[in-house]
């Protein structure tokens, strides 16, 4: 689906309360489309009608006129400027970004990272090694699943052996 459309659902969701699949949606539009702040804010929004501060905080980061209460329940969620970096999960330079706070917010961000950590962190490498706290739940979601479908088709492995086993 292209992004404007599946953005207009994500709303028209968002407006009728269908708030999860709304986030849903708006997850899966920010992992194709890192760089759009516009999909981060209505992301933001979403977790704001959860009431989940820290996500709202996190998506919002980047938007030029955030809430400085959800920001600062994301830095205390995420109190190391490294992990605060994946977490935000931008994967270009900061100049890329079209606001001008956005510019500057990652480049401080980047900043206190190098500083903490006292090495050069290049955003291009973070994309490469991010792992956020939400993709590990997913795939440990996946793995378990992958599993139990393993296990369920070899129940009916072991079922048809037992038939056929009878019949003969």
């Amino acid at each position: 689906m292209p992004r404007d459309t599946t953005l207009a659902r994500a709303r028209a969701e968002l407006a009728s309360g269908s708030v999860t699949m709304a986030t849903q949606r708006l997850r899966g539009l920010v992992g194709s489309f890192p760089l759009d702040l516009e999909i981060r804010a209505q992301l933001a929004e979403a977790y704001r009608a959860q009431g989940n501060a820290a996500q709202a905080g996190r998506w919002s980061y980047l938007a030029e006129h955030r809430d400085a209460d959800e920001v600062a329940a994301f830095e205390r969620a995420t109190p190391d400027p490294l992990h605060r970096m994946r977490c935000l999960a931008w994967p270009a330079d900061p100049g890329v970004a079209r606001n001008p706070a956005a510019v500057e917010r990652l480049n401080a961000l980047r900043a206190a990272a190098e500083a903490r950590h006292r090495m050069s962190i290049p955003y291009p490498e973070l994309a490469r090694g991010e792992v956020s706290e939400a993709s590990r739940g997913e795939k440990v979601g996946c793995a378990l699943a992958a599993l139990a479908a393993g296990l369920f088709l070899l129940g009916v492995a072991n079922g048809a052996r037992t038939v056929v086993r009878w019949l003969f």
